[in-house]
């Protein structure tokens, strides 16, 4: 049984069929192995610089992550135009900090540096933290004043 295997394969051969080297053959004859795919995130002793988000690194952590976590649902409610910030917005974002102690403010700036500086600037004039800027959205926190109940007399 053996030889007529043996002699059907020398008959292919003989006949000329191009046979197809296999992967271990062109790794010998080209002399290059491809690189073997990275497993996760490359890991870095330096931290890439963040252009699009600006994060507060005053607040607690796990604060952060809980008002990050909440805004998710909000929806803008103030917006600052073309024109910049103005004290109708700044206004309108002190009423809006009386009840509610995160407040989602969309800049509507060209520039980048434009829309941080507005969003610092909103934040300063509401004695309130810049939470996070992604894009042109930033995020507000002050807490609710509790207001003191005068005792009855």
């Amino acid at each position: 049984m053996q030889g007529g295997l043996l002699a059907a394969s020398e008959q292919s051969e003989s006949k000329g069929a191009p046979q197809s080297p296999t992967r271990g053959d062109r790794i010998r004859r080209v002399g290059y192995c491809p690189p073997k795919p990275l497993k996760g995130r490359q890991k870095t002793n330096e931290s890439p610089e963040r252009t699009h988000m600006a994060w507060n690194k005053d607040l607690d952590k796990t604060l952060t992550k809980s008002l990050l976590s909440r805004s998710h649902r909000l929806k803008p409610m103030a917006f600052v135009g073309q024109a910049g910030l103005t004290e109708a917005v700044i206004g309108q974002v002190r009423r809006i900090f009386k009840t509610h102690d995160l407040v989602k403010v969309r800049v509507e700036l060209d520039d980048r540096t434009e829309v941080q500086s507005a969003a610092e600037q909103l934040a300063a004039a509401t004695d309130s933290t810049l939470v996070n800027r992604i894009g042109k959205v930033a995020l507000l926190y002050r807490p609710i004043e509790e207001e003191e109940e005068e005792p009855a007399s």
